[in-house]
Parts: C-alpha cells; sequence; structure tokens
C-alpha cells in the first residue's frame, strides 16, 4: 500500500499542470486508503485477524456483491490456520512429554507382546 501511495503521490507531482489528472490520481489514492481502512477493521473484528485478511485477500474472483460470503469463507480458512497452528505449537511445546509417553506406550506393548508370546505356548512352555 505504501508503495502504491508513493507512486501516485510521484504521478501527481508530476502531473500537476492537469488539474483534471491530478483529481483523478487523488481519487485513487483515496480508494486506496479506503480499502486498506476496511482492512485493519477486518483484522481488528476478527479472532485471527490478519489471518482473515490474508485470506479475503487472496480470494480476488469473489465480486462486490459476494463480498459478505467471501469475508466469512475467509474467517473460516483463517480460523483453520490458527487451530492448526495452535496445535503445532502445542505438539512442540509438550514434545518432550510426547516423547515420554510413546515411549511408555513402547515399553507396554513390547511386554503385552511378550506376554503374549508366552500365553500362546501354554503354561508349560
Amino acid at each position: 500500500m505504501n508503495a502504491q501511495l508513493t507512486n501516485l503521490l510521484s504521478r501527481i507531482k508530476a502531473s500537476a499542470d492537469d488539474s483534471s489528472q491530478v483529481r483523478s490520481l487523488v481519487q485513487e489514492a483515496q480508494q486506496i486508503i479506503c480499502k486498506r481502512q476496511k482492512l485493519i477493521k477486518i483484522a481488528d473484528r476478527s479472532k485471527d485477524g490478519w489471518l482473515v485478511v490474508q485470506e479475503y485477500e487472496s480470494d480476488d474472483i469473489a465480486s462486490n456483491s459476494e463480498d459478505e460470503k467471501r469475508l466469512k469463507k475467509s474467517k473460516n480458512a483463517a480460523e483453520k490456520k490458527r487451530k492448526i497452528l495452535t496445535g503445532l505449537s502445542w505438539v512442540l511445546r509438550n514434545a518432550f512429554s510426547l516423547k515420554v509417553i510413546v515411549s511408555f506406550l513402547a515399553v507396554i506393548f513390547f511386554l503385552f507382546s511378550v506376554l503374549l508370546c508366552y500365553f500362546s505356548r501354554g503354561w508349560n512352555g
């Protein structure tokens, strides 16, 4: 957005003699600012913040009449990403505990298989 506005300001400066061109460029700049404000509001109102905005912006196919559907779809996609990232961070935080649990389960499985072999041969071996 900043690069777009800088470009527009440079073009306004270059076309200072043509008032209709300046008005057109100013209007374009206002549209960019309004879009940015909308994205900020979407991010502020959603629990998933800028993830929703990223999903919203990536869905360029939707028209203005489908804006509400597009926003809902973006929120759902962002929520799924957040849940995945939350789950992944839990796994990383608890990696040591998971190793202990897996090791314990491996020992239990080994003991179970030894007992199964022992009992499958019968009591007298």
